[in-house]
């Protein structure tokens, strides 16, 4: 046999004949059946004696160095998407943009029926000016009628207490004009309060005296009386006028406190409004319009979920716990980003996730579009783990390092990045390997004839596997084997 550069050895003398697979399973009668029949379809390599032998493609179990990869599957997105939402319930009025519609951020995207809001809006504009005027009233609580109405009194009590003092004075003048002219005319009789000279006369004048002194003091008295009731009048009707000009501050408070419940009131008619007009949060083009004029939209928030390290979205899945599929009816009403620049979100399996980093390059890879493969890099990777269509995988944003025309939203792409280097490791090509009762296997070549022998596997390259147990170097090994790694696996490890 002679073996070249790739490790592939070619028999020197081909014979031929079937590959004889040896492996004995003890089970029940279906198993049984489900064996023969696999023997039936699947070619063994003998020696046996017929004319006809086919001689397998081998390589050659051997001490080598690779790099060591991680796969996983991803979707290309939009580098930037969000879901647009109204944040309240109502009934679609207007839509203002279509599908493909470049927006820049402020545009008005859509309406709802605001009729209700603004009847609330008017209401609540109202009670304000209702609250105002009972805290001004509060603040001032001298009406302009109250006003006229307090100055006429004072004004009048005023003028009653001018007049009477005037009026006692004029009596109090009159009165010592009496007893003074009495004085006189008791003095002209030439009477003396102690000797009268005319006891007749006298006694006349003196009483006379007595009578104008007596009249005297008692309009002295009723004078001041009644100038004090008159100055108490004036009193009471400054008192009643500085009250009514005094605010309460009672009073005043609680029209404080009634003039900003009313402005909250306001203020919540007014945002509840605005929430019934639709703008772009930012620039974009339109990806999506989930919506008709005339239909009822439930109120959401605004966002969508994000892959690590970006704004762009998490690719839908299909089913699964914590996967990102969007159920009937709880799309955005309009999905805004951007057009042109993409991201790729990769998931790999649960297992890997100590392995990868950001910064590590590798290759995408087109699943449907022949010869599209770029290279790349990580961004970020996700802290924890999500359950997508019933297995645990983390998510990892992968920037394409070179622009491609032929890459789209929606396109699903294989990811193979480089995490580390396996050197002088036991290996051998991955298609060598396949599994039997979930066991990893290889078909060792013995002369004329392979053998079915179980092996553990290591670290796994882009075509080279760690081979940890079950192998030998220079031992070689059948390629092409009716079963392989799965595509996405990273290692199979033996038990």
């Amino acid at each position: 046999m002679s073996q070249d550069e790739s490790g592939l050895i070619s028999p020197d003398e081909p014979k031929t004949g079937m590959r004889n697979r040896t492996a004995t399973v003890v089970v029940v009668v279906v198993a049984v059946v489900l064996l023969v029949a696999a023997v039936a379809i699947v070619p063994h390599f003998t020696s046996g004696n017929s004319s006809t032998d086919v001689q397998p493609q081998l390589a050659t179990a051997a001490i080598q160095s690779f790099p060591v990869t991680v796969t996983g599957g991803g979707t290309v997105v939009p580098a930037s998407e969000i879901g647009v939402n109204f944040s309240t319930a109502g009934t679609l009025a207007q839509i203002d943009v279509s599908q493909g519609q470049k927006v820049t951020q402020g545009t008005v995207l859509a309406r709802l029926n605001s009729a209700t809001a603004t009847s609330d809006v008017a209401r609540a504009q109202a009670a304000v000016a209702t609250a105002n005027a009972a805290l001004l009233a509060a603040q001032s609580p001298l009406t302009p009628a109250l006003s006229v109405q307090l100055h006429s009194t004072l004004s009048s009590d005023q003028a009653v207490y001018n007049e009477t003092v005037e009026s006692v004075q004029t009596t109090n003048t009159e009165d010592a004009s009496l007893v003074a002219d009495a004085n006189q005319q008791l003095t002209a009789d030439g009477c003396s309060v102690s000797q009268p000279s005319n006891a007749s006369i006298c006694q006349s004048a003196l009483t006379l005296l007595q009578t104008d002194e007596a009249t005297a003091q008692s309009d002295k008295s009723n004078g001041q009386l009644r100038i004090s009731q008159a100055q108490s009048q004036v009193a009471s009707a400054n008192t009643a006028l500085q009250t009514a000009s005094t605010p309460n501050p009672g009073n005043v408070a609680t029209a404080q406190a009634g003039v900003s419940a009313a402005n909250a009131e306001l203020q919540a008619a007014q945002d509840e409004v605005a929430t019934t007009t639709l703008v772009a949060p930012s620039a974009g083009t339109i990806f999506e319009v989930n919506g008709q004029i005339g239909e009822n939209v439930t109120g959401s928030a605004t966002g969508v979920q994000t892959l690590p390290g970006t704004n762009a979205p998490i690719p839908p899945q299909t089913s699964g716990a914590g996967a990102a599929a969007t159920t009937p009816g709880t799309e955005p009403f309009i999905v805004l980003g951007t057009n042109g620049s993409f991201v790729i979100g990769a998931t790999f399996p649960a297992t890997d996730v100590s392995e990868l980093s950001a910064h590590q390059t590798g290759t995408i890879t087109a699943v449907s579009l022949s010869g599209l493969s770029l290279p790349c890099h990580v961004l970020a990777v996700a802290q924890d783990s999500t359950v997508v269509n019933g297995s645990p995988v983390v998510y990892a944003s992968i920037i394409p390092d070179i622009a491609s025309s032929q890459l789209s939203a929606g396109m699903a792409v294989s990811v193979s990045l480089s995490v580390t280097q396996a050197n002088s490791v036991l290996a051998i090509p991955q298609s060598a390997i396949f599994l039997l009762a979930g066991t990893p296997n290889v078909d060792v070549w013995s002369g004329k004839r392979s053998v079915a022998t179980a092996v553990k596997t290591g670290m796994q390259g882009t075509t080279l596997v760690q081979i940890t147990s079950g192998l030998t170097a220079g031992e070689q090994v059948v390629l092409s084997a009716y079963q392989g790694l799965p595509q996405t696996a990273t290692s199979v490890a033996g038990s």
